[in-house]
């Protein structure tokens, strides 16, 4: 039972807390100025009479501020005797059966269940203010994660629709080309080139095999060409890329102009100026510059095979790609033998038997043949060393 007594000097109430033994913490009294409530204990008074005619007025609101403030002291003792206890029980028991004037049960439950936490208010209501954050920041993190990963996604998929463009030119033969932005070049044999349509902003060309490219300078947006294992970036100039899968180098020669070659990951390796070539060791992962005759490197556009002190590897890989034929060397000894030449418009029966007046090599020839897809072979050669004839090159 709540009993609420009222008073000019402040308003008092009195809680029972259930419990077997009986104690001053039984009692717990709430003082509200207005509703300012806090925990008190009651005290002891020497005389029985004054104590119980002190407790009796204290809880009928008929005290001075004396009074107020024995009782209080009283209340602040950790330990009471029997004769107390006993006084607040007959309290306890007269107040249950007098009804208050002017008492409602609701509003004061109502005032003692908003009060009786107010020492632990500060951390509530630091609580509900982070709860009230993380739902914020929860509620906020939605549409911006939504938003982000639309935009990933969105941005992904621009990438991957984005509309590209691909010159193919078949094995044994030239194409020529001319890009949106008016730069022109030739594609070797067996090569793709491929490009983005929007290609005005964004002047990057990606290069599977040879390709010699004659750039129109613009500052605003340089002029990329990206290979598996290299990045050329020019403004304007004429310059021939080779990088042919499979093969165990790359290769830029530089015409006219300037341009800096590095890395697919954009680390630089070189500048180059006219008349030299850079050639990277894709095995070794080693690369080295070097003076070079341009033009005639760079002379199979006009349908010229020219050789200048290649390796016989170097002269193969080339006239696999100019004929689109299949070649093989069986002995690796032919490899230390330099070749010189130049082939201007010769069948391979005529390139081979060239070879043959300038080394001590002889070759087979392997026959097409019916692969089991329906489409034949390419046609295969064989080299080896003429051991007959070695002695005539040393």
């Amino acid at each position: 039972m709540i009993r609420l007594q009222g008073s000019c000097f402040t308003t008092c109430f009195l809680i029972r807390k259930k419990s077997e033994k009986k104690s001053t913490s039984d009692y717990v009294v709430f003082r509200s100025h207005p509703y300012y409530l806090c925990r008190r204990s009651i005290f002891s008074l020497k005389n029985m009479g004054d104590r119980k005619k002190a407790i009796d007025n204290f809880f009928r609101g008929k005290y001075s501020r004396k009074d107020y403030f024995s009782i209080q002291s009283e209340f602040e003792k950790e330990k009471a005797d029997e004769d107390f206890l006993f006084e607040l029980e007959q309290q306890w028991d007269t107040l249950k059966d007098e009804p208050a004037e002017g008492f409602h049960r609701q509003t004061v439950w109502n005032n003692v269940v908003n009060h009786l936490d107010f020492n632990q208010a500060g951390k509530v209501r630091k609580l509900s203010f982070l709860t009230v954050f993380q739902r914020v920041a929860a509620i906020l993190f939605i549409p911006l994660a939504i938003g982000f990963l639309f935009y990933v996604y969105t941005s992904k998929s621009v990438r991957q629709t984005e509309a590209w463009a691909e010159i193919t030119c078949p094995p044994g033969v030239r194409t020529e080309f001319h890009l949106p932005d008016g730069s022109t070049g030739v594609l070797n044999g067996d090569s793709r080139l491929k490009y983005a349509v929007n290609f005005s902003s964004n002047r990057t060309v990606e290069l599977v095999g040879q390709a010699y490219f004659d750039v129109v300078k613009d500052k605003k947006h340089p002029f990329n060409v990206a290979t598996d294992q290299l990045n050329v970036q020019v403004l304007g100039t004429t310059f021939s890329v080779l990088a042919y899968p499979g093969q165990a180098r790359e290769e830029v020669v530089l015409k006219t102009g300037k341009v800096n070659v590095s890395t697919a990951d954009q680390k630089p390796l070189a500048q180059l100026s006219p008349d030299q070539q850079f050639v990277l060791d894709t095995e070794n992962r080693k690369y080295y510059t070097t003076n070079v005759n341009a033009t005639a490197l760079v002379s199979w556009i006009e349908g010229r095979l020219v050789f200048k002190n290649e390796s016989f590897d170097a002269v193969a890989e080339r006239l696999s790609q100019w004929y689109n034929v299949e070649i093989e060397i069986a002995d690796a000894n032919l490899k230390k033998y330099k070749y010189y030449g130049t082939f201007e418009n010769e069948s391979i029966e005529e390139v081979l038997h060239l070879l043959k007046l300038t080394a001590p090599i002889k070759y087979k020839e392997i026959d097409r043949v019916k692969l089991d897809n329906g489409t034949f072979s390419k046609r295969k050669i064989i080299f080896a060393t003429d051991e007959k004839r070695v002695n005539d090159f040393n």
